[in-house]
């Protein structure tokens, strides 16, 4: 029952875009699987009856759908836009959610005692502060195991799945967030060293209303090289990882960062015309980048 509604979703959706091509209704078709919970339906099925069911599915792909037409419309204002290209920003994936973990339990005192199934599942030590405050975790229990892998969850009972729903990942997340935090600087592998921005640059139109955005990769490398759009830029969307922070890296961060700031300038000037006027060039990120060992 699912199945089909979703697919006729996507031939529906297929059908009125503006932009149809062959292969579309599939894509779309993927896009609306991305985002249903199915195995969550199946399984509360098995105590609800058909016409629950029934309801349960319209209201997932609902939410499909307003999640997808909203990617899209945000994507549609972006320069160069294409779906296709952005895959790798739909969603977080396993590695991202373990790169979290192990940037923030030593933010909140806790000790990785041990890693198993691949590194997948970590062996926490909560702090005595932190004991029988979770749920989800052994009352005032000392240890916890935790895992990024929904598979590794669903055949451990002693293992906790880490998503945006448990309580601890909450309490991980505001951590982040707080204005205490100060975050940390972040050092990527690839296949060239240097200093990475990211920025979102602005034009806008004769009346002064802004029209036109792109979001422009601006690289310094360590031999004085600058430019745009550096080749490696793909490997960082699809190759998660860290590198170590080089602390040689902070004596000149504040002037590579003063140089990719001009550059990004230099774009935005560059791209102007009679009807196309600089309006406003933001810095959405920065890393250091280092030769992958």
């Amino acid at each position: 029952m699912m199945l089909e509604r979703i697919d006729t979703i996507a031939r529906t959706m297929a059908e009125v875009s503006d932009d149809y091509h062959e292969g579309l209704q599939q894509e779309i078709l993927g896009e609306l699987l991305e985002r249903v919970d199915m195995a969550s339906i199946l399984s509360s099925n098995r105590t609800m009856d058909i016409d629950r069911t029934d309801s349960e599915i319209e209201d997932a792909i609902s939410r499909a759908r307003e999640a997808q037409s909203l990617q899209r419309q945000l994507f549609a204002h972006v320069e160069g836009y294409d779906p296709k290209e952005a895959s790798a920003l739909r969603g977080f994936t396993d590695n991202d959610v373990l790169a979290f973990l192990e940037g923030m339990l030593p933010r909140m005192g806790i000790r990785v005692r041990n890693r198993t199934h691949n590194g997948r599942t970590l062996e926490i030590e909560l702090p005595e502060r932190l004991r029988g405050r979770y749920s989800e975790f052994p009352p005032r229990g000392a240890y916890a195991r935790i895992t990024v892998s929904r598979e590794v969850a669903s055949n451990r009972s002693d293992v906790v799945s880490m998503d945006f729903a448990s309580p601890f990942f909450q309490d991980l997340i505001e951590k982040a967030q707080s204005p205490d935090f100060g975050g940390e600087y972040a050092c990527l592998p690839a296949s060239e060293s240097g200093t990475l921005g990211i920025y979102k640059i602005r034009w806008q139109d004769d009346q002064g209303m802004p029209r036109w955005d792109a979001l422009i990769p601006i690289f310094s490398s360590d031999g004085g090289g600058l430019l745009s759009n550096p080749e490696f830029f793909n490997e960082l969307l699809t190759d998660s990882g860290n590198a170590p922070i080089s602390e040689e890296a902070e004596t000149y961060r504040k002037k590579r960062l003063d140089a990719l700031d001009r550059k990004a300038h230099d774009e935005l000037g560059m791209r102007c015309s009679s009807l196309r006027h600089p309006n406003d060039v933001v810095l959405l990120a920065a890393a250091d980048i280092r030769v992958r060992e």
